[in-house]
């Protein structure tokens, strides 16, 4: 879940909307009942065409952390935007895609399905698969959480967390408990599930050895019902090592390459998975 020093619940927000933009951007899909509420517009439609004929297909041949690092890097200086998912308890999912504008967790599904995308369609295909689960088209099966990510089936990636340092905790949430008798998501039941974290004294450099460029990075949350603030992209590179976002944080509002050590200053620890 995505709060990045903003208390923006973006991603669980139950009024998550394109507002006005909707009305000129929403499309129609192909033939496929899955798609029949899909919305997108021309920028975006144009961007995923080329996204895939000058990266995604001739760079096949790369790690799928390499294609990750380098679909992601043309994201850079996108503006931030929360809220631009449609669907709720009361209104209609819609599998949306706008290049526009992202927050972190739109900045994951897209590039995500872009690395393995052969087509337009191929895409829409892929962003329903990552964005929910099953492909469901739904509000409540929709991946709210990163760990969901790992833990529902089909699994999107793995959780390797553990497997970086001797010195990873693991945490038992109960994600969407907010209070007593509140949740987060109306609708959405309580999950119990086991986190593990690096604490961020403890991420050494045998920690960021293990590290490769696209492995996605969760930033710890301590609450109980929630696993993660924010999430991004690993990029290593000869000039450090950052954390690749979509920042609401005033003086960013956009994506960023961040230091990952300085981003790390005063945050708990992060959570790793690995694209499947």
């Amino acid at each position: 879940m995505n709060i990045d020093n903003a208390n923006d619940y973006a991603r669980l927000s139950r009024d998550e909307r394109t507002d006005a933009r909707e009305d000129q951007s929403s499309v129609s899909a192909g033939p496929d009942d899955a798609f029949a509420t899909m919305a997108t517009d021309a920028v975006t439609s144009e961007k995923i065409n080329r996204l895939i004929d000058r990266i995604a297909l001739p760079c096949r041949d790369l790690s799928l952390g390499q294609r990750l690092e380098r679909l992601s890097e043309q994201f850079l200086a996108t503006p931030y935007q929360a809220n631009t998912l449609v669907g709720s308890l009361t209104e209609k999912e819609r599998l949306v895609a706008d290049f526009r504008g992202v927050d972190c967790f739109t900045l994951l599904d897209y590039v995500c399905a872009l690395a393995t995308s052969r087509s337009e369609h191929d895409f829409f295909q892929r962003l329903a698969a990552i964005r929910y689960q099953a492909g469901n088209i739904d509000f409540l099966a929709r991946n709210h959480f990163f760990s969901d990510w790992c833990a529902r089936e089909p699994a999107n990636a793995v959780d390797i967390t553990a497997t970086l340092s001797p010195q990873a905790i693991g945490v038992t949430k109960y994600l969407n408990r907010k209070g007593v008798d509140e949740v987060y998501i109306p609708g959405l039941a309580i999950v119990e599930r086991r986190i593990s974290y690096i604490p961020t004294e403890k991420i050494d450099a045998a920690v960021l050895a293990g590290l490769y460029s696209g492995d996605l990075i969760g930033i710890y949350a301590p609450s109980p019902g929630l696993d993660v603030s924010h999430v991004g992209f690993l990029i290593k590179n000869a000039d450090g090592v950052y954390l690749r976002n979509a920042s609401s944080l005033s003086h960013n509002m956009k994506v960023v390459d961040s230091p990952l050590a300085a981003y790390l200053q005063n945050k708990p620890g992060i959570v790793v998975l690995r694209l499947c």
